[in-house]
């Protein structure tokens, strides 16, 4: 789940040194600055094949299309291609009811204007560059579980990420040589939680704005660093198995931080330990899983698993 918007959003750059031009990852983004750092640090400092050791940032308007060009022109003029994008459009207005006649229609179509339009600008921006990549080209869509839910008041929202999904599906069959993902960060920690905490209210069932409440006072909001790294591990080294799916990013399917972290322990013996990420404790046969996977197979020095002691305002972690 992404932070809220009321503007168009913005693209941020991370590519590889001329001397190693091995990867160049373009983000449409309004994910947290934690998460983007995240996201550079991975790729920065990973020895793996797929190497960037710089990161370099500008701000566009990504719904508008001559800006959008003209960034992706700027990119390979400087650094000659790209390889992956990560897209994640996140505002959350208009909140509201589907029959609320204060919100208009014009309302939804700017909504998708930015959470839907705008990524398939970039997408289509970026097609060429992504078709011939060395490295394979990758797609992330930062969707959100909203898109198979039906929140009360979220029905742009819920929409306009369920388009995301289709789109991803989509590309997958059309463009059988770029992995395509969609993937779920859960509920971060970020601006969007505090709006809803604030002004959800106003605008949603009594229930479902308990969700979000509960998470944040028991302080199981998923920290953006964390789904940062899944993020660049996926756009670095997402398997063609997931193309076209729709996976969490702290479910099985998105291992493949952990495989990254396995493989540089292995090119460093001696210098380097990981502990791997878990699913969220209520998914027990996943957990059980994945500490089973961790410890025999990638040989991880152990696992991190959030929990949280006491209830409401009082609860720690």
């Amino acid at each position: 789940m992404q932070s809220p918007s009321r503007s168009s959003t913005n693209t941020t750059h991370v590519s590889s040194p001329s001397r190693a031009p091995n990867h160049q990852v373009w983000s449409s983004s309004k994910l947290s600055t934690q998460a983007l750092s995240c996201v550079s640090s991975v790729i920065c400092e990973s020895p793996l094949p797929y190497t960037a050791a710089r990161w370099a940032q500008s701000v566009i308007h990504s719904t508008d299309g001559v800006a959008q060009h003209q960034a992706f022109d700027e990119a390979r003029k400087k650094f000659g291609r790209i390889d992956s994008l990560v897209l994640n459009a996140g505002t959350l207005d208009p909140m509201g009811r589907i029959g609320d006649p204060a919100i208009s229609v014009d309302a939804w179509k700017q909504h998708f204007d930015v959470n839907v339009f705008s990524l398939l600008g970039a997408l289509r921006s970026a097609l060429p560059d992504l078709r011939t990549s060395e490295n394979g080209g990758r797609v992330v869509f930062i969707s959100s579980g909203a898109a198979t839910g039906g929140t009360p008041s979220w029905g742009a929202y819920s929409s306009g990420k369920a388009a995301m999904n289709s789109l991803t599906r989509t590309l997958a069959k059309e463009e059988p040589s770029i992995v395509s993902i969609a993937l779920a960060p859960g509920k971060v920690d970020t601006d969007m939680q505090t709006r809803l905490r604030s002004e959800g209210a106003t605008h949603m069932d009594e229930t479902d704005l308990k969700i979000f409440i509960d998470a944040y006072q028991q302080r199981t909001l998923v920290k953006p660093d964390d789904v940062g790294f899944v993020i660049a591990a996926l756009s670095l080294r997402a398997p063609q198995s997931l193309s076209g799916t729709f996976v969490r990013w702290d479910g099985p399917e998105s291992r493949q931080y952990s495989l990254n972290l396995s493989q540089l322990c292995a090119l460093y013996p001696g210098r380097f330990g990981f502990f791997t990420c878990l699913p969220t404790s209520d998914d027990i046969q996943g957990v059980l899983e994945e500490i089973a996977f961790a410890l025999d197979e990638l040989h991880a020095d152990g696992f991190a698993l959030l929990s949280s002691y006491g209830q409401g305002s009082t609860a720690s972690s």
